[in-house]
């Protein structure tokens, strides 16, 4: 789930570039695209700075007659074309004293800046993207203001922001262009869902007409087993339900648990700075620390699953099965989590049914998913995976679109909903 606050900086990132630059003195002032007036000098700009500009835009007005637009281009070259559409208000024509005018626009940038300055940057991205200024114009944008993700505790350390910041990039880039280039949100949208903006207004119900175009079939019983577990008719039965698994098969014990990013306690992150944050043979024990389950818990977690007496009538497994090591992953590494999952269930449970559903970490990148098509490279492999569980209408279904119904006893049935799909991080 943290990814989703990757896309927040990643975006809001994207938004601090419009307020930073290479600064002149702090006697020129700047006026964004929406007229709201802001004063540089700083580094990062805050509300603070946006104060004390009150008397300087009155000084700069009383002498010039009018506040010029400049927006300074970090990179100087087809930005400033993009750039240079943002309106410049004579703010002096005002029939109101300019120092309140000034106070209220300020105000009124506080209340908005992130927003404004995010729709104003995607505003112009997508033009750009659509001219063929593609992955160098987002890269760079995305590339220069990267640091910025510490602000939001995601990394600690410039090599651990720098990694994690250009590798999300790299997985994000291409879905990120899609969506600008073709318009299918917004500049208000994106800003909304990435929560840099207020939440977007919910799209309008789509009405569906015809067959669906892959139906589940509840009368298809072709290639279902007969669980001994059918046989029981008295009594009462038990299940067990795991979920989140977030296995990491490259955690080492002795590593280091604190390692300035959202996934540590691996070979890479070396020996630990304290003996508090080390990563243990079962984890690692302090608040502060990143680990995923360690492969001792899971040979632990299904020794004694194999050994339960008597055994769980059925079992479910809701999915996140990759760790969280959302800025290093493939589509082969996150097939290869799945189907290491898979392996143990069959390990221990071959005479009892295990029933799974997808989670938002299955997906490459984390939470994108596509549907039907794209998204088969997933939804076949993991039918190959857990094929034993799955009847056939079942793995019709499931190599389609990710759903699929299944019995667990005659007159029980279990229903697997794919949706992560739908869920907000999924752009």
């Amino acid at each position: 789930m943290r990814v989703t606050h990757f896309l927040v900086a990643l975006c809001f990132s994207l938004s601090l570039l419009v307020a930073r630059g290479h600064f002149q003195p702090a006697e020129r002032v700047y006026v964004n695209p929406h007229s709201l007036v802001y004063l540089t000098g700083s580094d990062v700009p805050s509300p603070a700075h946006f104060l004390d500009a009150k008397p300087l835009v009155a000084s700069y007005v009383a002498r010039h007659g009018s506040i010029c637009s400049v927006l300074i281009d970090p990179f100087g070259s087809h930005l400033t074309k993009q750039m240079a559409y943002a309106r410049c208000e004579d703010l002096s024509a005002l029939d109101a004293p300019i120092v309140q005018k000034v106070s209220h626009s300020v105000q009124e940038w506080e209340e908005s800046f992130d927003c404004r300055v995010c729709k104003f940057m995607f505003g112009f991205v997508g033009p750009a993207i659509r001219a063929n200024d593609t992955d160098v114009v987002v890269q760079s944008l995305a590339a220069f203001v990267c640091p910025y993700l510490k602000n939001i505790n995601q990394c600690q350390g410039e090599w651990q922001c720098k990694d994690l910041c250009d590798n999300i990039i790299r997985e994000h880039l291409p879905e990120i262009i899609v969506i600008v280039s073709t318009g299918y949100l917004s500049p208000s949208d994106i800003c909304g869902w990435i929560k840099v903006c207020p939440d977007p207004a919910p799209p309008p119900p789509v009405n569906v007409s015809g067959p669906v175009p892959v139906p589940s079939n509840c009368s298809d019983h072709a290639g279902e087993g007969e669980w001994p577990s059918w046989k029981l008719t008295s009594g009462e039965g038990y299940f067990v339900h795991i979920t989140d698994f977030h296995m990491d098969p490259l955690y080492v014990e002795g590593t280091e648990g604190n390692c300035g990013q959202p996934l540590c306690c691996r070979a890479r992150d070396g020996p630990p700075s304290d003996p508090a944050t080390a990563a243990g043979m079962f984890g690692a024990t302090q608040f502060n620390t990143s680990c995923d389950t360690a492969p001792a818990v899971t040979d632990s977690l299904f020794a004694h699953l194999a050994a339960l007496d008597p055994l769980p009538d059925f079992v479910l497994f809701t999915g996140d099965a990759p760790p969280h090591d959302v800025w290093m992953q493939s589509r082969d590494w996150q097939l290869q989590a799945s189907s290491k999952v898979a392996s143990y269930m069959l390990k221990a449970f071959p005479t009892v049914p295990v029933f799974f559903a997808l989670g938002n970490h299955e997906s490459y990148p984390v939470n994108q998913f596509e549907g039907p098509g794209p998204d088969s490279w997933l939804y076949q492999a993991v039918v190959a995976d857990w094929a034993l569980y799955l009847p056939a209408d079942a793995q019709r279904t499931m190599a389609y679109g990710g759903y699929y119904t299944a019995r667990i006893r005659p007159g029980v049935r279990v229903v697997s909903l794919h949706t992560a799909v739908y869920q907000s991080g999924d752009w």
